[in-house]
């Protein structure tokens, strides 16, 4: 049986900005996000807020007229939604979060199944704070072999 336990770290900090808007051939409008990120990559994405939640339409690579709701409105603790692949997620209440943005009262929501944890922290008028997600290394034979922590922090905001 191998069993190292080494914990890998990543952190990483990124700027959001909005970039102009997309219009889908229904007429709904999205906002163009730009992600910035130091440790990944780049991405270009499509959100719109509607009055019962914020929706994710793909990015530049797969826009699609079918959403993804990243958050139910209004936001309730242990109020829970499915997330697309990420499955059923469950807003655990609020809390005070510091980044190097700044300090704001956040949401927190998330999920953990077995061993992987998933969080990210939301406050209102500035949008994803932070997220953090544990994920186990297995061997191909299932031992685990440590796990990897990936970290994000909004450090800017051009909104």
């Amino acid at each position: 049986m191998v069993s190292t336990n080494e914990t890998s770290v990543i952190n990483d900090v990124k700027k959001c900005s909005f970039n102009g808007e997309f219009i889908f051939p229904d007429g709904r409008v999205a906002q163009v996000m730009l992600i910035s990120r130091e440790a990944s990559v780049n991405e270009i994405g499509y959100c719109r807020v509607e009055d019962d939640g914020v929706y994710f339409y793909g990015d530049v690579t797969s826009t699609t007229i079918e959403s993804i709701l990243v958050l139910p409105l209004p936001l309730e603790t242990g109020k829970t939604w499915q997330r697309g692949m990420w499955g059923t997620l469950e807003v655990y209440g609020f809390e005070t979060v510091t980044v190097p943005l700044g300090t704001f009262e956040a949401v927190k929501v998330g999920l953990t199944q077995g061993d992987f944890s998933f969080y990210e922290w939301y406050a209102d008028g500035v949008g994803l704070l932070k997220s953090f997600m544990e994920v186990p290394f297995r061997s191909s034979t299932g031992d685990e072999l440590g796990t990897m922590i990936i970290t994000e922090e909004l450090v800017n905001k051009n909104f």
